[in-house]
Protein backbone atom coordinates (compact mmCIF):
# COMPACT_ATOMS: atom_id res chain seq x y z
CA UNK A 1 0.00 0.00 0.00
CA UNK A 2 1.00 3.42 -0.99
CA UNK A 3 1.01 6.29 1.58
CA UNK A 4 1.60 9.99 0.94
CA UNK A 5 2.62 12.76 3.33
CA UNK A 6 -0.22 13.77 5.18
CA UNK A 7 -0.97 17.19 7.58
CA UNK A 8 1.51 17.73 10.13
CA UNK A 9 3.85 15.33 8.59
CA UNK A 10 1.52 11.98 9.43
CA UNK A 11 1.41 9.72 6.74
CA UNK A 12 -1.79 8.96 4.89
CA UNK A 13 -2.96 6.38 2.54
CA UNK A 14 -2.95 7.39 -0.91
CA UNK A 15 -6.63 8.02 -2.16
CA UNK A 16 -8.52 5.09 -3.25
CA UNK A 17 -5.75 2.19 -1.72
CA UNK A 18 -6.89 0.08 0.97
CA UNK A 19 -6.79 2.11 4.25
CA UNK A 20 -6.44 -0.74 7.06
CA UNK A 21 -5.68 -0.54 10.89
CA UNK A 22 -6.09 -4.68 11.76
CA UNK A 23 -9.65 -5.20 10.77
CA UNK A 24 -10.92 -1.47 10.78
CA UNK A 25 -11.01 0.06 7.31
CA UNK A 26 -10.13 3.68 7.86
CA UNK A 27 -11.65 6.80 6.72
CA UNK A 28 -10.05 9.02 3.70
CA UNK A 29 -7.10 11.39 4.99
CA UNK A 30 -6.57 8.96 8.41
CA UNK A 31 -3.20 6.96 8.92
CA UNK A 32 -2.67 4.00 10.91
CA UNK A 33 -1.05 6.32 13.56
CA UNK A 34 -3.78 8.60 13.81
CA UNK A 35 -5.91 5.60 14.59
CA UNK A 36 -3.47 4.15 16.98
CA UNK A 37 -3.25 7.26 18.79
CA UNK A 38 -6.88 7.23 18.93
CA UNK A 39 -6.86 3.74 20.51
CA UNK A 40 -4.41 4.87 23.22
CA UNK A 41 -6.38 7.66 23.98
CA UNK A 42 -9.42 4.94 24.06
CA UNK A 43 -7.32 3.26 26.91
CA UNK A 44 -6.00 6.15 28.97
CA UNK A 45 -8.70 9.10 29.04
CA UNK A 46 -11.07 6.78 30.25
CA UNK A 47 -8.79 4.94 32.74
CA UNK A 48 -7.19 8.38 33.83
CA UNK A 49 -10.48 10.31 34.40
CA UNK A 50 -11.90 7.62 36.51
CA UNK A 51 -8.96 7.53 39.24
CA UNK A 52 -11.38 10.46 40.57
CA UNK A 53 -13.45 8.29 41.79
CA UNK A 54 -10.41 6.20 43.92
CA UNK A 55 -8.42 9.89 45.25
CA UNK A 56 -11.76 11.19 46.56
CA UNK A 57 -12.52 9.21 49.27
CA UNK A 58 -8.70 9.63 50.33
CA UNK A 59 -8.67 13.48 49.91
CA UNK A 60 -11.99 13.22 52.68
CA UNK A 61 -10.34 11.35 54.95
CA UNK A 62 -6.79 11.83 54.54
CA UNK A 63 -6.25 15.86 53.93
CA UNK A 64 -9.66 17.27 54.97
CA UNK A 65 -10.43 14.70 58.00
CA UNK A 66 -14.42 14.68 56.99
CA UNK A 67 -16.20 12.36 58.90
CA UNK A 68 -17.94 9.23 57.41
CA UNK A 69 -20.87 10.37 58.15
CA UNK A 70 -20.73 13.33 56.29
CA UNK A 71 -18.66 12.19 53.39
CA UNK A 72 -22.07 10.34 51.02
CA UNK A 73 -23.13 13.76 50.68
CA UNK A 74 -20.06 15.86 50.06
CA UNK A 75 -19.38 13.18 47.32
CA UNK A 76 -22.86 13.42 45.96
CA UNK A 77 -22.29 17.29 46.06
CA UNK A 78 -18.98 16.97 43.92
CA UNK A 79 -20.22 14.49 41.65
CA UNK A 80 -22.72 17.19 40.99
CA UNK A 81 -20.63 19.75 40.11
CA UNK A 82 -19.18 17.69 38.08
CA UNK A 83 -21.37 17.15 35.93
CA UNK A 84 -22.72 20.97 35.96
CA UNK A 85 -19.29 21.59 34.38
CA UNK A 86 -19.50 18.70 31.50
CA UNK A 87 -22.97 20.37 30.88
CA UNK A 88 -21.27 23.24 29.86
CA UNK A 89 -18.31 22.13 28.53
CA UNK A 90 -19.72 19.15 25.49
CA UNK A 91 -21.32 22.20 23.34
CA UNK A 92 -18.07 24.67 23.07
CA UNK A 93 -15.94 21.48 22.95
CA UNK A 94 -17.94 20.95 19.76
CA UNK A 95 -17.84 24.18 18.30
CA UNK A 96 -13.94 24.75 19.25
CA UNK A 97 -13.53 20.98 17.57
CA UNK A 98 -15.08 22.14 14.19
CA UNK A 99 -13.29 25.74 14.70
CA UNK A 100 -9.53 24.27 15.47
CA UNK A 101 -9.19 20.77 15.21
CA UNK A 102 -9.96 17.82 17.26
CA UNK A 103 -6.07 17.03 18.47
CA UNK A 104 -5.83 20.57 20.32
CA UNK A 105 -9.25 20.31 21.63
CA UNK A 106 -8.03 16.76 22.83
CA UNK A 107 -4.73 18.06 24.14
CA UNK A 108 -5.83 20.73 26.11
CA UNK A 109 -8.82 18.23 28.02
CA UNK A 110 -5.92 15.99 29.26
CA UNK A 111 -3.79 18.91 30.07
CA UNK A 112 -6.76 20.25 32.27
CA UNK A 113 -7.14 17.17 33.60
CA UNK A 114 -3.82 17.06 34.38
CA UNK A 115 -3.89 20.25 36.32
CA UNK A 116 -6.79 19.23 38.15
CA UNK A 117 -5.08 16.07 39.59
CA UNK A 118 -1.94 17.98 40.65
CA UNK A 119 -4.30 20.55 42.66
CA UNK A 120 -6.87 17.81 44.07
CA UNK A 121 -4.90 17.01 47.36
CA UNK A 122 -4.03 20.71 48.50
CA UNK A 123 -7.47 21.76 48.82
CA UNK A 124 -7.71 22.50 52.58
CA UNK A 125 -11.81 23.60 52.11
CA UNK A 126 -14.60 21.76 50.55
CA UNK A 127 -14.74 24.94 48.67
CA UNK A 128 -11.49 24.54 46.93
CA UNK A 129 -11.85 20.86 46.62
CA UNK A 130 -15.05 21.60 44.21
CA UNK A 131 -13.32 24.18 42.17
CA UNK A 132 -10.16 21.73 41.72
CA UNK A 133 -12.85 19.30 40.51
CA UNK A 134 -14.62 21.91 38.09
CA UNK A 135 -11.33 22.10 36.61
CA UNK A 136 -10.84 18.56 36.63
CA UNK A 137 -14.33 18.32 35.16
CA UNK A 138 -13.30 20.70 32.13
CA UNK A 139 -10.53 18.49 31.03
CA UNK A 140 -12.78 15.48 31.29
CA UNK A 141 -15.37 17.25 29.12
CA UNK A 142 -13.50 18.66 26.27
CA UNK A 143 -11.28 14.87 26.71
CA UNK A 144 -14.28 12.55 26.52
CA UNK A 145 -15.84 14.67 23.50
CA UNK A 146 -13.30 14.84 21.81
CA UNK A 147 -12.95 10.65 21.82
CA UNK A 148 -16.65 10.48 21.00
CA UNK A 149 -15.95 12.85 18.16
CA UNK A 150 -12.89 11.41 16.70
CA UNK A 151 -14.08 7.63 17.31
CA UNK A 152 -16.60 8.40 14.89
CA UNK A 153 -14.48 10.72 12.64
CA UNK A 154 -11.45 8.07 12.07
CA UNK A 155 -13.13 4.59 11.08
CA UNK A 156 -14.37 4.47 7.45
CA UNK A 157 -18.52 3.25 7.58
CA UNK A 158 -18.12 -0.33 6.66
CA UNK A 159 -15.85 -1.04 9.29
CA UNK A 160 -17.97 1.69 12.33
CA UNK A 161 -19.67 -1.37 14.31
CA UNK A 162 -15.87 -3.05 14.50
CA UNK A 163 -14.09 0.30 15.44
CA UNK A 164 -17.24 0.78 18.41
CA UNK A 165 -16.52 -2.50 19.99
CA UNK A 166 -12.12 -2.07 19.61
CA UNK A 167 -12.63 1.58 21.07
CA UNK A 168 -15.06 0.01 23.50
CA UNK A 169 -13.04 -2.78 24.85
CA UNK A 170 -9.65 -0.61 25.47
CA UNK A 171 -12.31 2.02 27.42
CA UNK A 172 -13.26 -0.58 29.82
CA UNK A 173 -9.42 -2.37 30.08
CA UNK A 174 -7.83 1.21 30.69
CA UNK A 175 -10.78 1.55 33.42
CA UNK A 176 -10.12 -1.68 34.90
CA UNK A 177 -6.23 -1.89 34.80
CA UNK A 178 -5.26 2.44 35.48
CA UNK A 179 -8.12 1.89 38.11
CA UNK A 180 -7.40 -1.11 40.01
CA UNK A 181 -3.35 0.29 39.19
CA UNK A 182 -3.77 3.29 40.41
CA UNK A 183 -5.68 3.12 42.99
CA UNK A 184 -3.16 1.15 44.73
CA UNK A 185 -0.61 4.01 44.79
CA UNK A 186 -1.53 5.56 47.82
CA UNK A 187 -1.22 2.22 49.73
CA UNK A 188 2.30 1.34 47.40
CA UNK A 189 4.09 4.65 48.96
CA UNK A 190 3.17 4.06 52.45
CA UNK A 191 4.61 0.27 52.02
CA UNK A 192 7.61 1.99 51.71
CA UNK A 193 7.69 4.86 53.91
CA UNK A 194 5.66 7.63 53.38
CA UNK A 195 3.20 9.19 55.58
CA UNK A 196 -0.61 9.18 54.11
CA UNK A 197 -0.06 13.04 53.35
CA UNK A 198 3.41 12.62 50.98
CA UNK A 199 1.98 9.27 49.65
CA UNK A 200 -1.17 11.30 48.16
CA UNK A 201 0.79 13.97 47.12
CA UNK A 202 3.34 11.64 44.96
CA UNK A 203 0.11 9.67 43.63
CA UNK A 204 -1.77 12.60 42.36
CA UNK A 205 1.50 13.78 41.17
CA UNK A 206 2.21 10.68 39.09
CA UNK A 207 -1.45 10.38 37.84
CA UNK A 208 -1.16 14.06 36.62
CA UNK A 209 2.26 13.35 34.89
CA UNK A 210 0.07 10.74 32.93
CA UNK A 211 -2.33 13.25 31.64
CA UNK A 212 0.48 15.63 30.54
CA UNK A 213 1.84 12.55 28.57
CA UNK A 214 -1.53 12.09 26.66
CA UNK A 215 -1.71 15.55 25.86
CA UNK A 216 1.58 15.23 24.46
CA UNK A 217 0.77 11.69 22.78
CA UNK A 218 -2.57 12.70 21.49
CA UNK A 219 -0.76 16.41 20.11
CA UNK A 220 1.73 14.34 18.24
CA UNK A 221 -0.01 11.70 16.93
CA UNK A 222 -3.95 12.31 15.62
CA UNK A 223 -4.58 14.25 12.89
CA UNK A 224 -3.71 18.02 12.70
CA UNK A 225 -7.05 20.38 11.08
CA UNK A 226 -10.76 19.76 11.12
CA UNK A 227 -12.45 17.07 9.33
CA UNK A 228 -15.72 18.55 8.35
CA UNK A 229 -16.21 21.71 6.42
CA UNK A 230 -17.84 24.77 7.08
CA UNK A 231 -20.41 23.53 5.00
CA UNK A 232 -21.22 20.67 7.12
CA UNK A 233 -21.52 22.57 9.97
CA UNK A 234 -24.92 22.72 11.10
CA UNK A 235 -26.07 25.91 13.58
CA UNK A 236 -26.36 24.86 17.11
CA UNK A 237 -29.88 25.78 17.75
CA UNK A 238 -30.89 23.74 14.05
CA UNK A 239 -29.09 20.83 16.04
CA UNK A 240 -31.39 21.48 19.56
CA UNK A 241 -34.07 21.96 17.75
CA UNK A 242 -33.63 18.66 15.30
CA UNK A 243 -33.10 16.93 18.40
CA UNK A 244 -36.23 17.33 20.40
CA UNK A 245 -38.28 17.06 16.88
CA UNK A 246 -36.25 13.28 16.74
CA UNK A 247 -37.84 12.17 20.13
CA UNK A 248 -41.35 12.55 18.13
CA UNK A 249 -40.06 8.59 17.34
CA UNK A 250 -40.72 6.73 20.76
CA UNK A 251 -37.87 4.58 19.82
CA UNK A 252 -35.79 7.56 20.04
CA UNK A 253 -37.22 9.08 22.74
CA UNK A 254 -36.58 5.46 24.98
CA UNK A 255 -32.69 5.61 23.53
CA UNK A 256 -32.61 9.60 25.52
CA UNK A 257 -34.22 8.07 28.19
CA UNK A 258 -32.02 5.40 28.34
CA UNK A 259 -28.54 7.71 27.99
CA UNK A 260 -30.54 10.13 30.85
CA UNK A 261 -30.15 6.83 33.06
CA UNK A 262 -27.08 4.95 31.76
CA UNK A 263 -25.05 7.60 32.86
CA UNK A 264 -26.52 8.50 35.96
CA UNK A 265 -25.89 4.68 37.07
CA UNK A 266 -22.29 5.22 36.18
CA UNK A 267 -21.99 8.65 37.91
CA UNK A 268 -23.44 6.70 41.01
CA UNK A 269 -21.10 3.40 40.69
CA UNK A 270 -18.13 5.75 40.21
CA UNK A 271 -19.07 8.38 42.90
CA UNK A 272 -20.25 5.83 45.60
CA UNK A 273 -18.47 2.22 45.00
CA UNK A 274 -15.52 3.33 45.99
CA UNK A 275 -16.50 5.99 49.27
CA UNK A 276 -18.51 2.70 50.45
CA UNK A 277 -15.30 -0.10 50.15
CA UNK A 278 -12.76 2.62 51.45
CA UNK A 279 -15.05 3.06 54.46
CA UNK A 280 -16.02 0.02 54.85
CA UNK A 281 -12.11 -0.74 55.04
CA UNK A 282 -11.69 1.90 57.59
CA UNK A 283 -13.98 0.82 59.87
CA UNK A 284 -12.14 -2.33 59.97
CA UNK A 285 -9.37 -0.78 61.08
CA UNK A 286 -7.15 -0.25 57.83
CA UNK A 287 -5.63 2.75 56.94
CA UNK A 288 -6.41 5.07 54.51
CA UNK A 289 -4.18 4.41 52.05
CA UNK A 290 -4.77 0.24 52.06
CA UNK A 291 -8.88 1.42 52.21
CA UNK A 292 -8.67 2.92 49.39
CA UNK A 293 -6.73 -0.04 47.90
CA UNK A 294 -9.68 -2.42 49.39
CA UNK A 295 -12.46 0.21 48.01
CA UNK A 296 -10.99 0.48 44.29
CA UNK A 297 -11.18 -3.45 43.76
CA UNK A 298 -15.16 -3.26 44.20
CA UNK A 299 -15.14 -0.70 41.37
CA UNK A 300 -12.96 -2.77 39.42
CA UNK A 301 -15.47 -5.69 39.67
CA UNK A 302 -17.98 -3.80 38.57
CA UNK A 303 -16.12 -2.56 35.84
CA UNK A 304 -14.29 -6.06 34.83
CA UNK A 305 -17.92 -8.03 35.12
CA UNK A 306 -19.15 -4.82 32.47
CA UNK A 307 -16.22 -5.66 29.77
CA UNK A 308 -16.88 -9.18 30.09
CA UNK A 309 -20.41 -8.81 29.54
CA UNK A 310 -20.29 -7.13 26.08
CA UNK A 311 -20.01 -9.88 23.67
CA UNK A 312 -22.67 -11.56 25.73
CA UNK A 313 -25.14 -8.30 25.18
CA UNK A 314 -23.11 -7.61 21.84
CA UNK A 315 -24.19 -11.64 20.82
CA UNK A 316 -28.07 -10.84 22.34
CA UNK A 317 -28.50 -7.60 20.36
CA UNK A 318 -28.21 -9.23 17.21
CA UNK A 319 -30.81 -11.89 18.44
CA UNK A 320 -33.71 -9.93 20.00
CA UNK A 321 -35.43 -6.87 18.97
CA UNK A 322 -33.42 -3.82 20.46
CA UNK A 323 -36.06 -2.92 22.95
CA UNK A 324 -36.65 -6.13 24.52
CA UNK A 325 -32.62 -5.87 24.46
CA UNK A 326 -32.75 -2.79 26.16
CA UNK A 327 -35.34 -3.84 28.69
CA UNK A 328 -33.27 -6.66 29.74
CA UNK A 329 -30.24 -4.68 30.09
CA UNK A 330 -32.56 -2.18 32.43
CA UNK A 331 -33.72 -4.79 34.71
CA UNK A 332 -30.35 -6.42 35.22
CA UNK A 333 -29.35 -2.71 36.35
CA UNK A 334 -32.13 -2.34 38.62
CA UNK A 335 -31.66 -5.70 40.41
CA UNK A 336 -27.68 -4.93 40.39
CA UNK A 337 -28.84 -1.33 42.61
CA UNK A 338 -31.67 -3.36 44.50
CA UNK A 339 -29.49 -6.01 46.15
CA UNK A 340 -27.22 -3.96 47.49
CA UNK A 341 -29.72 -3.42 50.12
CA UNK A 342 -28.75 -6.81 51.07
CA UNK A 343 -24.97 -5.98 51.19
CA UNK A 344 -23.81 -5.67 54.90
CA UNK A 345 -20.19 -5.58 54.46
CA UNK A 346 -18.74 -4.62 50.91
CA UNK A 347 -15.47 -6.14 51.63
CA UNK A 348 -16.59 -9.64 52.34
CA UNK A 349 -16.23 -12.03 49.08
CA UNK A 350 -19.76 -13.10 49.25
CA UNK A 351 -20.88 -9.58 48.62
CA UNK A 352 -18.73 -9.37 45.54
CA UNK A 353 -21.79 -10.97 43.08
CA UNK A 354 -23.84 -8.23 44.36
CA UNK A 355 -21.26 -5.40 42.55
CA UNK A 356 -20.33 -8.14 39.83
CA UNK A 357 -24.73 -7.92 38.95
Amino acid sequence: MSEAPGIGGATVAAPGRDRKFWFVQLADGISRTNFATLLYSAFTAIGLLAFVSVSTPYILNVYLKIPTAEQGQIAGDLAAWNEAALLLVFGPAGILADRIGRSQVFTVGFIFMGIGYALYPFADSLPQLTAYRVVYAVGIGLATAMLQTISADYPDNVSRGKATALIGTLNGLGVIVLTVGLGGLMKGFVARGQNPETAGYLAHFLVASLCFISAAVVAAGLKKGTLVSREERLPLGQLVRSGFAAARNPRIALAYACAFIARGDLVVIGTFVNLWGTNAGMEAGMDPAEATAQGRLLFGAATGAGLLWLPVMGYMLDKVNRVTGTLICMSLAALGFLFTDLVDDPLAKESLIFFVL
